[in-house]
């Protein structure tokens, strides 16, 4: 159940104690399963909680993420898209 791997990957990135924690690698491997299994609207949470998880280690693609994220409207991602993102295009 994709509702399952969310709550997996929010668990595992409140775990993660510096972006050197494995509990990141396995939060964004939670997200992707959950959207893997349901990439809806109603699933835009794990888009943005991966891309939370993306920034925290600085991973570049994060932005890939809050753009999904918003496109489902999801305000709280379209608000980092505003500050970190549509600068860099």
């Amino acid at each position: 159940d994709w509702e399952l791997y969310y709550l997996s990957g929010r668990a595992k990135m409140l775990l993660a104690n510096s972006k050197f924690s494995s509990k990141n690698k396995e939060a964004i491997f939670d997200f992707t399963k959950s959207i893997d299994l349901n990439n809806n609207i109603e699933n835009a949470k794990s888009y943005y909680y991966r891309g939370r998880v993306r920034e925290f280690i600085e991973d570049d693609s994060a932005c890939i993420d809050y753009y999904k994220a918003c496109e489902y409207n999801f305000e709280d991602s379209c608000n980092i898209v505003d500050k970190i993102c549509y600068p860099k295009t």
